[in-house]
């Protein structure tokens, strides 16, 4: 890959590692000894937000194949995100890619960034990514603001 593309690359990772760091911030109790499914859930919506990413900030500017794009922001991605579990995970999206599984999980992560941001990349006010990211693991969202505002 050339030096444009891996700047391209790191960019669009950097963007999914922060979307992805506001969604967990507050639920981070909540994901501590998580069950199989909720992991899952977790990293098909994580999924979504590569989508959301590889289609409004690598497509545009990339000449490869759309799948070798995809893969290669979700190994950029991976690689940074999980490191040792990079393999698992990396198999784990390919599997759901590949098959189309886990839609409505994948669709709420692109959603949540789709919906946050305007097409000139503002952010629009009063969406919450967090409300999408509940919703895909199955966590309730005023729950875990009560929390979050009791433990403040």
């Amino acid at each position: 890959m050339n030096e444009e593309y891996q700047e391209l690359f790191a960019t669009a990772a950097e963007a999914v590692s922060r979307h992805m760091l506001g969604c967990v911030m507050m639920s981070v109790q909540y994901l501590e000894g998580k069950r199989k499914e909720r992991s899952e859930a977790f990293l098909a919506f994580e999924m979504g937000v590569l989508e959301y990413f590889h289609r409004a900030a690598i497509l545009p500017a990339c000449s490869m194949d759309q799948s070798q794009s995809f893969f290669e922001l979700a190994i950029k991605y991976g690689n940074e995100a999980y490191e040792m579990d990079a393999l698992q995970v990396l198999d784990f999206w390919t599997k759901i890619a590949v098959q189309n599984l886990m839609y409505d999980k994948r669709e709420l992560g692109f959603e949540s960034v789709n919906r946050f941001v305007d097409k000139n990349g503002k952010r629009r006010p009063g969406h919450a990514p967090t409300i999408f990211f509940c919703d895909a693991l199955g966590l309730d969202f005023a729950d875990l603001m009560n929390t979050f505002a009791e433990e403040s």
